[in-house]
């Protein structure tokens, strides 16, 4: 995990039961900020020369002749403001992939920009963001895992946008060019037993499997972390999380949404996998995620192809997925002519769908180009 270290000073903040914080110092404190239950003593002098919000209602609170003022309100609770606070005294502060987006909505908050004074906490932070977290896989998960808490400031400050553009351009890129570490435990499918065809009896390297991503994406059930025993949060809640309106930027939802495609094509392989967690997954991608529907179509039918015992019924329901009028004209053809696919639910929903182009009843065979799955 990348983390950097600011400040010099020994830590000199202590407490004195559970609500109150102080500077250990000889110099008597002059100010009371007031967090919730918990209170800071602390001096004005080393906050207000990084804080033009604390200046503001310092000077309200002298017009009335008080010492305390509230920052209740700020994101990220105490533990962010002993951040920004020990950054302002100069204490050492270590920063790292749980706490930077708290302390970077706290600083906001707390206005801590360089209009006030040059290499504020709120740079700093920036630099750190963009130099280490977000080009570091799991570094973007655990930050995007924390900040649903801090909505909805870490979205205003584009926070949740950058982990999701890094996450999504890691995801996609070809894994023999992952060269960072991942979760995955998944047990492998016999055609993933990472030998070559011609294997000359010296076992080579495993390669990084296609859906090395997933696990990890897994993490983003946002809530609580259910998990009973063992078992990771389920893959719905990540994609419903993931998808979430408030969550991404729409180019970022259809970069998701293929992968989530992409990574049904993959679990379609599996001979155990059950129909209905088939359709659960597909069903949490958004219908604004999937602008295309080929990359689905290439899932359903490897998961066709892999349970030749489907009755009809379930056929239909798992082509229900689809919608002909988001289908390629490549990818049409290749439909209209797949013997997997029941012919009275393709009749039905192309007879329904507005073609802009209408498709021949047949397409030549030379003609399917696009052939997600062998016959």
């Amino acid at each position: 995990m990348k983390y950097m270290k600011l400040g010099s000073k020994p830590d000199a903040f202590q407490s004195e039961g559970n609500t109150i914080r102080f500077v250990a110092t000889e110099l008597a404190t002059d100010i009371i900020i007031n967090l919730g239950d918990v209170k800071f003593y602390l001096h004005k002098f080393p906050l207000l020369s990084k804080s033009p919000r604390l200046q503001k209602l310092v000077a309200a609170i002298n017009e009335e002749s008080n010492d305390e003022i509230d920052v209740s309100d700020i994101p990220g609770g105490p533990a962010a403001f002993e951040i920004c606070a020990k950054f302002c005294y100069g204490m050492i502060v270590t920063l790292n992939a749980y706490n930077v987006v708290a302390a970077r909505c706290a600083a906001e908050y707390l206005e801590m920009h360089e209009s006030i004074e040059k290499g504020n906490l709120i740079y700093k932070i920036d630099v750190f963001l963009n130099s280490s977290v977000f080009r570091s896989w799991k570094d973007s998960i655990i930050v995007l895992q924390s900040s649903k808490s801090l909505f909805p400031w870490s979205e205003d400050l584009k926070v949740v946008s950058h982990c999701i553009d890094s996450i999504a351009t890691k995801a996609s890129i070809d894994p023999s060019e992952v060269e960072w570490s991942y979760t995955y435990n998944r047990k492998k499918l016999p055609s993933e037993n990472g030998l070559d065809q011609h294997w000359n009896g010296v076992r080579k390297l495993q390669s990084v499997p296609k859906d090395w991503w997933v696990e990890d994406l897994c993490e983003l059930e946002m809530d609580c972390y259910k998990r009973g025993g063992p078992e990771r949060p389920s893959d719905n809640e990540k994609i419903r999380e993931v998808q979430s309106p408030n969550f991404v930027s729409s180019s970022s939802k259809v970069a998701v949404g293929k992968l989530i495609d992409g990574y049904l094509a993959e679990i379609a392989k599996d001979p155990n996998l059950l129909l209905s967690k088939f359709v659960e997954l597909a069903e949490m991608v958004s219908t604004a995620s999937r602008p295309v529907h080929d990359g689905l179509y290439r899932a359903i039918d490897m998961y066709l192809k892999e349970h030749p015992s489907l009755s009809k019924s379930e056929k239909k329901r798992i082509c229900s997925l689809m919608d002909c009028k988001k289908l390629s004209s490549d990818a049409s053809m290749h439909a209209i002519q797949n013997d997997r696919l029941p012919s009275a639910w393709w009749f039905k929903s192309s007879s329904s769908s507005r073609f802009e182009h209408p498709l021949p009843l047949l397409a030549p065979a030379a003609t399917a180009v696009l052939v997600p799955s062998s016959q």
